[in-house]
């Protein structure tokens, strides 16, 4: 397969590696006010066979834009720089190629990944070594000296700068030939008793600092950046990653709600689509509730961990909860109910929080509070306007679904990334405000026991619930066929084809259970797995809840409540219960949104399994739930490799 070629502007993905989506996100930081530095352009080769034509159109693109007459050529593996693995001197590196010599020294650096360093490094920590390799083709700058600078001192970890430097280029300071000089910072200047730099002067050292203030605040954690300044004084960043020998922040994974979503162990593919769901989802609400976009991009980590993957199981990343909620005004106060609404044992400690520094630090967090009552206020027309692009986007034929080709599978799927997914408004809107009304709602009555121990009784919705239709139907289906002891025997049994066979023998009853299917098929146990089979598939369990009720029915037993005294709440009380009630029902409606999505989406992975076997590039329908979304639209874009795997390898890891 030809490998794709991607410029900066691209090179954010999975595929382009760790060292190229930092160069990335530096390309367009560099872009913004205060930045101050420049980044080399370059060009990505993703994994795959090298198209001489290709290459070329490439290099001519980065000469023209940067005058340059040679080349770096580096590695950029997905493993690489990242947050626990840097894999920092481990890859070569080629710098000063000639134009001509490019497709060799690609090739050698492809071929580096076989070096007994780096299979000890992945023995370390603990990596299989699967990962494909990119390389990263670079202008060369012609230095006059470079070097890298930490954010903090990588061996003691105290908050001091470190910069080492070197006169020239700096691969003789990475691959340790020479030690050149260290400077430590101490405020903006050099620590009491160090030298003074010999290759830096005042305005450079000044020009440094303020690029590592703002590449640290972008990523939000402490950095190990490498730099240069070319012979006319500009200063040029080069690479960018995390300081992997810091003690990361503790991490605590909960299942306390998520798993009523994602029970038991759940496939890779589930995963991949569930995180993207929550990234798209949440960088969406705070941007809607007046959190600055470039806040937003500065803390992409946290959006893209939400959730994390153990052993099967899908879990809250609480730090990164409460880190979310700590962008919005009144952090404390909505900490505990967050708590509450995730069912939360135990509160995590309080973390620390950044107070405005300043009156507009200040006046953003005003701004913030006042998007936050609009929301309130235009909920109702939110709601509506998320509901007329659900319908349209979900007005589709299923069965149309099943005859369509990879490439228009793939088509349906972006679209409802693009139409739904990311502009997932009103659903986490409603979810906050009804976190915030119920645990004020608590917290108003926790000092009278007995108004607490009603407070389901006065939250009972007054609302139309989606979940209360189901009960309903399948309760007037059961009475149609509770006379039909060879059917509640079939359903009962497990025997879910004759017992669809005999059900079309009572027309009314067949009338409803397809009214059933149409409305409610996504609803099941575990309905937001993809590899959950639907309703329609597998109406196994459906038939024996109907059998317990059509069993009931002809007992004649009747769940009865008792009747229930309820103490009258002041009004204030009252119109909050109120409130609270209004938002639970459409918290409940809103999800079933979500259920008739998660539908769709296994309609189009379930029938993307289908041609994938059938053409042969996977071995049965059921292996593409151990791959991933961005694994499965790659291949079907022609931008990664056929989706190969070993199943042993998967089942061992995730158990599903």
């Amino acid at each position: 397969m030809i490998a794709e070629i991607y410029f900066a502007d691209g090179a954010n993905c999975d595929s382009c590696g760790g060292k190229a989506r930092g160069l990335s996100r530096l390309k367009h930081l560099s872009g913004s006010a205060g930045a101050r530095f420049q980044v080399p352009p370059f060009f990505v080769i993703a994994a795959g066979e090298v198209s001489v034509a290709k290459l070329q159109g490439a290099l001519t693109t980065i000469k023209a834009e940067s005058g340059c007459r040679s080349f770096a050529v580096r590695s950029s593996c997905i493993e690489e720089d990242g947050p626990t693995n840097s894999f920092a001197g481990q890859f070569t590196s080629y710098l000063f190629v000639e134009e001509s010599q490019v497709d060799v020294h690609v090739e050698k650096v492809r071929h580096s990944v076989k070096n007994k360093s780096i299979e000890t490094y992945r023995k370390l920590k603990g990596l299989d070594g699967s990962g494909p390799v990119a390389v990263l083709v670079q202008a060369m700058v012609d230095a006059s000296v470079s070097g890298v600078m930490f954010s903090l001192d990588p061996v003691t970890q105290k908050a001091c700068p470190v910069i080492s430097m070197v006169e020239g280029t700096g691969d003789k300071l990475m691959t340790g030939t020479v030690s050149g000089e260290t400077l430590y910072i101490a405020g903006s200047a050099p620590a009491p008793g160090s030298a003074r730099p010999t290759y830096l002067t005042e305005a450079m050292l000044a020009q440094l600092l303020r690029a590592l203030g703002v590449i640290e605040k972008h990523f939000g954690r402490p950095m190990d950046v490498e730099w240069c300044f070319d012979r006319e004084g500009r200063l040029f960043i080069l690479q960018a990653r995390p300081i992997t020998t810091v003690d990361p922040q503790s991490t605590v994974f909960d299942a306390s709600n998520i798993q009523e979503s994602y029970p038991g162990k759940t496939s890779p593919l589930t995963f991949s689509f569930a995180r993207k769901c929550y990234t798209e989802v949440y960088k969406s609400f705070v941007l809607l509730m007046g959190v600055k976009p470039s806040v937003v991009e500065s803390r992409g980590d946290l959006f893209e961990y939400m959730i994390g993957y153990h052993e099967g199981r899908i879990y809250y990343n609480l730090g990164n909860w409460h880190r979310l909620i700590q962008l919005l005004p009144l952090y404390k106060s909505n900490k505990g109910f967050m708590e509450q609404m995730m069912g939360l044992k135990e509160p995590l400690p309080q973390e620390r929080q950044a107070a405005p520094s300043n009156f507009f630090g200040k006046l953003g967090g005003l701004f913030c509070l006042a998007k936050i009552l609009f929301a309130a206020l235009t909920l109702p027309l939110l709601k509506r306007s998320f509901e007329k692009r659900l319908n349209l986007a979900l007005n589709i034929d299923r069965q149309a679904v099943k005859n369509l080709s990879l490439t228009e599978l793939a088509s349906l799927y972006l679209s409802l990334e693009s139409r739904l997914i990311s502009r997932w408004d009103a659903p986490v809107v409603n979810d906050f405000f009804a976190m915030i009304a119920y645990g004020a709602l608590r917290k108003s009555l926790s000092g009278n026991q007995k108004r607490m121990a009603c407070l389901p009784f006065y939250l009972k919705c007054k609302s139309a619930v989606v979940s209360g239709q189901p009960p309903l139907l399948l309760k007037e289906l059961a009475g149609l066929i509770s006379g039909d002891r060879e059917l509640i025997r079939l359903m009962e049994s497990g025997k879910t084809g004759a017992a669809r066979l005999r059900l079309k023998q009572h027309p009314e009853a067949e009338r409803l259970y397809c009214l059933y299917l149409e409305k409610f098929a996504d609803r099941s146990l575990g309905e937001l797995k993809l590899e959950s089979a639907c309703l329609e598939d597998d109406p196994s369990v459906l038939f024996s809840t109907l059998a317990a009720l059509a069993g009931a029915e002809k007992r004649g037993v009747v769940e009865t409540l008792p009747p229930q005294a309820l103490e009258p709440l002041p009004w204030p009380l009252a119109l909050l219960a109120s409130l609270t009630s209004s938002l639970l029902a459409g918290r409940e409606n809103l999800r079933f949104a979500r259920t008739r999505v998660f539908g769709l989406v296994r309609l189009i992975f379930k029938t993307m399994g289908k041609r994938l076997a059938d053409s042969g590039h996977i071995e049965q329908p059921q292996d593409i739930y151990f791959l991933t979304v961005d694994e499965i639209l790659g291949f079907v874009g022609g931008t990664a490799r056929q989706p190969k795997f070993s199943r042993a390898c998967v089942l061992a890891q995730t158990g599903v």
